[in-house]
């Protein structure tokens, strides 16, 4: 599909090949009908094109402007109405440019002290070179990020699943990224993983104690044997 500006040059391009194919055509049909001067009706209908042509872009760029005004209407809804924490950043100062309310509730800072931070700063100190290493191998489009730690304001320690996408954000390079919070499903992947654990260990003393207890009966009934026969 042809993208707006070329779409423009394209309808403008089709309606002035019409014009010109019908209205010379049109011009020595009316001089020689009503004796009128033909360059008179070349003057009126040049006049005509110009009104014309200027509605059709006016009626071209209206529709366009509203259509785009949909599209950002949109995004916004889809951006500060996700359930999930989005937001973007500025891929060379990586500094927070927009975030969207989720991620406000969640991390508990404030939209203006968002705005004052770099992602650095919602890391783990220990995290923030590999951070800064992945942030320049970026792809400029979607990329999948995976599990990362991120830092509440309340200094509690998330584990998040990181997306991210390269966008232009007025003018600038940048990335969209989503943060899905997976601390309790890897929490109850590790407390199912310790109770496996344990469980195979209690089965593994079982076993063993089972074993002890068999070799113990067979060494009585041995003993016991043994001392009948003696009698």
């Amino acid at each position: 599909m042809l993208n707006s500006p070329w779409k423009v040059i394209f309808i403008y391009l089709i309606t002035s090949l019409l014009w010109f194919l019908t209205s010379n055509g049109l011009v020595h049909l009316s001089a020689s009908t009503i004796g009128v001067k033909e360059a008179h009706l070349h003057l009126a209908k040049d006049v005509l094109y110009v009104v014309v042509s200027s509605f059709v872009f006016f009626v071209i760029i209206r529709f366009e402007r509203k259509s785009l005004a949909r599209s950002v209407k949109q995004y916004r809804q889809l951006f500060f109405s996700n359930p999930n924490p989005m937001w973007i950043y500025d891929r060379e100062t990586l500094k927070f440019v927009e975030v969207n309310n989720a991620a406000i509730r969640h991390y508990g800072y404030t939209r203006d002290q968002f705005l004052r931070k770099k992602i650095l700063d919602i890391r783990p100190e220990e995290d923030r070179d590999k951070v800064l290493e992945a942030a320049t191998k970026m792809p400029k489009q979607f990329n999948i990020s995976g599990y990362w730690r991120h830092l509440k304001k309340s200094g509690e320690i998330i584990s998040v699943f990181i997306t991210s996408h390269g966008i232009e954000f007025n003018g600038r390079k940048s990335a969209m990224v989503m943060a899905q919070d997976v601390t309790l499903t890897i929490e109850n992947q590790a407390e199912l993983k310790k109770a496996y654990e344990l469980e195979r260990s209690l089965k593994e003393e079982l076993e063993n104690s089972i074993m002890l207890i068999k070799q113990s009966t067979e060494e009585i009934l041995c003993c016991k044997t043994n001392f009948f026969s003696f009698i």
